[in-house]
């Protein structure tokens, strides 16, 4: 039985939404105060750590973790043996479009914006704003004094962006594919996340990504430095002010086309697939 919810009698687990614990304990360093106390006595928080220790107390449960970073938690919050752990991370084809069509989409969305020729673009996609770190991503661009800089923040939640007229808030789409190839930088100043869909698929259509530690796709950064950068937590708007300054230069972002590339073309849906075939082969011949 291979399940992807907290189910306790399941032969494997695949971690997807990471450690509940974790979250809560990040969320609690960045809140503090009364909220923390009254959150861990919420139902469904207290439902969900329980689920959480009882799984992972199962003696011959194996844990698939999308990054090296849920093992880590795994392993430290529970005792659990890192030999029933095996790392898979996400994967994500892009669409196969034509490089006039897609600078056909990015001019228009652009165009739609009133963006001038030279604007440089930052997006954020997502929802649950505050976990992602909208608002501060928000707070920081309004430090930057760069009058070529836009931003655009797409996905359901709530910022203020106090009238600024280079913030544009786009709300939920059907699909950020044009706005992928419209921008120019990808941020996303998460406070937890095991590892963001949204930043590999930006990262497959080309864009730089700037990221917290906290999220299990800065180890994929680690690995192509040049394709973004990792920014840690606590979330500090200054410090996101300055990172974004710097991908401000065409230079910058130039060098970053072919980690980026390199990126696409491995972590694919088939290497997902075909590595979670083997664990389940490997482990349960």
């Amino acid at each position: 039985l291979f399940s992807m919810e907290r189910l306790p009698g399941a032969d494997v687990f695949r971690a997807g939404d990471g450690l509940h614990s974790a979250w809560l304990d990040r969320l609690a360093a960045e809140d503090g105060g009364l909220g923390n106390w009254f959150r861990r006595r919420r139902k469904m928080h207290r439902q969900l750590l329980a689920l959480e220790d009882r799984l992972f107390a199962e003696p011959k449960l194996r844990v698939v973790a999308k990054s090296r970073m849920v093992a880590r938690e795994l392993m430290e919050r529970h005792g659990f043996p890192e030999s029933r752990i095996t790392v898979i991370p996400n994967g994500y084809d892009p669409l196969d479009i034509s490089a006039q069509e897609a600078l056909e989409k990015r001019n228009a969305l652009r165009s739609s914006l009133g963006m001038p020729e030279n604007a440089v673009l930052f997006l954020f996609v997502g929802s649950g704003w505050k976990r992602k770190g909208a608002q501060v991503l928000v707070d920081a661009f309004r430090r930057m004094d760069h009058p070529q800089a836009w931003l655009a923040l797409v996905g359901k939640g709530r910022a203020k962006r106090d009238g600024h007229p280079r913030i544009h808030l786009a709300g939920p789409v059907r699909s950020p594919l044009d706005w992928f190839l419209a921008a120019d930088v990808f941020a996303l100043p998460t406070l937890y996340d095991p590892f963001s869909n949204a930043c590999l698929e930006a990262a497959a259509y080309g864009l730089p990504v700037l990221t917290t530690d906290a999220n299990g796709f800065a180890e994929v950064l680690e690995q192509n430095p040049a394709a973004g950068e990792v920014l840690p937590v606590p979330r500090d708007a200054e410090a996101w002010a300055a990172a974004m300054t710097r991908w401000m230069n065409s230079d910058r972002r130039d060098a970053s086309k072919a980690p980026l590339e390199n990126i696409r073309r491995h972590f694919t849906i088939r290497r997902n697939v075909m590595a979670t075939v083997d664990f389940i082969r490997t482990n349960f011949p």
